[in-house]
């Protein structure tokens, strides 16, 4: 049963404007053209800066350090996680991922849309890609995730394999500074905390994982990793969160994919055997931990983005997911997509009272460091948008600019 349309039609939402649907393609399902595009979009904005980018492209562009920039800034507010607690998780990132599309198709219009990596492609259990040259952690794509120690576990391989880790650049962030300046040992762009003195995207060994009694904080929320932590995913895994029947309200969807957005009341509810880890398995698994307890890159909650092809493709994979769940509820009970339900986000304290100050329905999106143009140039709001106007902007099939190239259960 097709549950979105994924032809380019005409949408219209409340600012006015009806542009194209972009329709995101699988990694795989790319062609080589689209491929290079990709690679030479990304490397621009990870090469040229955002002031000298807007002259050449316009000013939806912005260089790939920004986004690092504000994705550490929602984690490290001062009222709380803005985009990995509770309700704001799926929000926040849908934003960011709107604001990033905009800045790699304003280099690259022809590739029309942001890609997304099916992770369950890549499964040990029965994925197509599995043990072949389009792997996702091949030379083709990601890179190894077997990184060695004596090249300090940097990634040396891939699109982006030797990538270097920039420095907090205080002339061009020094409004944030106050949230945010990188690390406070190295001033490279990780977590303020770390001491990781690598230059370079760095992967440790998941087996490391398991050494010890481990548990990772994202968010507000503390969770142990169990002892049978496995990042290969079935389709079944990925599928169960789209069911509307089983999960009816925003927070169900959120609690069923990913056990860290879920608040340390209910925490004991979630746990293994039946624990969520289809988001937080990826960051765990790419970047685990240094025998010493350093982070590699994807393990580092706030400045996880440090891994370009892998960060971006797997939050548009959870989007993707997201969006097939409101269908499906949209599809069942017309009434959840309406202003007044809102799939059931959160509206206040009262209705949810687990969500830090800024998360709730009409709050502004991470507005320490707001999204002012993520619909296009013709529907800027200074003042930041809101998690309920990213919800309304992206009804799937209605409002939304974009929508996946397969909206259907394979």
């Amino acid at each position: 049963m097709q549950l979105a349309s994924t032809s380019e039609v005409d949408t219209q939402t409340k600012w006015g404007r009806k542009p194209r649907v972009r329709v995101r393609k699988e990694l795989r399902g790319l062609t080589q053209r689209e491929y290079r595009l990709l690679v030479n979009g990304l490397s621009t904005m990870l090469s040229v800066p955002t002031a000298e980018g807007q002259a050449m492209y316009g000013k939806q562009y912005k260089e790939y350090n920004y986004f690092i920039v504000k994705h550490a800034v929602s984690v490290n507010d001062p009222r709380g996680d803005q985009g990995h607690a509770g309700s704001c998780f799926q929000t926040f990132h849908r934003a960011w991922l709107l604001e990033f599309e905009l800045a790699l198709l304003a280099v690259v219009p022809e590739l029309r849309a942001l890609p997304y990596w099916d992770l369950t492609l890549d499964s040990s259990k029965g994925g197509r890609y599995y043990n072949t040259p389009n792997f996702m952690f091949s030379s083709r794509w990601a890179g190894s995730l077997d990184s060695s120690p004596a090249e300090n576990f940097a990634v040396k391989d891939g699109i982006f394999g030797w990538r270097q880790i920039r420095r907090f650049n205080w002339e061009v962030y020094d409004e944030y500074a106050p949230i945010y300046n990188g690390s406070l040992a190295t001033g490279l762009l990780r977590t303020p905390d770390s001491t990781l003195n690598s230059t370079f995207v760095t992967r440790f060994p998941v087996s490391n994982l398991f050494k010890k009694n481990i548990s990772m904080t994202m968010g507000d929320t503390t969770v142990p990793i169990p002892d049978n932590f496995d990042w290969s995913y079935s389709a079944a895994d990925y599928w169960k969160c789209t069911d509307a029947a089983a999960y009816r309200h925003w927070t169900a969807w959120s609690y069923c994919l990913d056990i860290t957005t879920v608040p340390p009341e209910l925490l004991k509810q979630y746990m293994p055997p039946g624990a969520a880890m289809l988001h937080p398995g990826i960051h765990w698994a790419v970047g685990s931990l240094s025998d010493e307890g350093h982070m590699g890159d994807m393990f580092d909650v706030a400045t996880s983005p440090n891994e370009v092809l892998v960060f971006f493709s797997h939050h548009a994979n959870i989007d993707r997911n997201n969006m097939i769940w409101q269908a499906n509820l949209a599809r069942r009970n017309p009434a959840a997509a309406s202003r007044q339900a809102m799939y059931g986000y959160p509206a206040s304290s009262s209705e949810y009272p687990y969500d830090n100050p800024g998360c709730y329905l009409n709050d502004v999106v991470n507005a320490n460091f707001k999204f002012t143009d993520i619909f296009g140039p013709s529907a800027v709001k200074p003042s930041g948008f809101t998690h309920y106007d990213v919800l309304w902007g992206t009804r799937p099939g209605v409002s939304s600019p974009y929508t996946y190239d397969s909206m259907v259960r394979m």
